[in-house]
């Protein structure tokens, strides 16, 4: 994998995120935390549980029904 690119891995690769996606872009900075001013971008949040993947996650890591499924959500 080229990791001078922006490129997402390939569908079945897993990466430090179960999700196989980028961890940096989805972190909270302590202002952002605790001051007034809205957050602008996505988060990460974890799940007990897991059903499935929608792009741009790129593999399943567990099939528990009406469990939420691997995914980047929308800012």
């Amino acid at each position: 994998m080229d990791l001078s690119t922006n490129g997402r891995r390939p569908d079945g690769w897993t990466s430090a995120d179960a999700a196989g996606l980028a961890i940096f872009p989805g972190l909270i900075r302590y202002d952002e935390a605790f001051g007034a001013a809205p957050i602008r971008h996505a988060f990460r949040v974890t799940t007990r549980a897991t059903n499935g993947y929608v792009w741009p996650a790129s593999h399943t890591a567990g099939s528990t029904a009406g469990a939420p499924p691997m995914a980047r959500g929308c800012a």
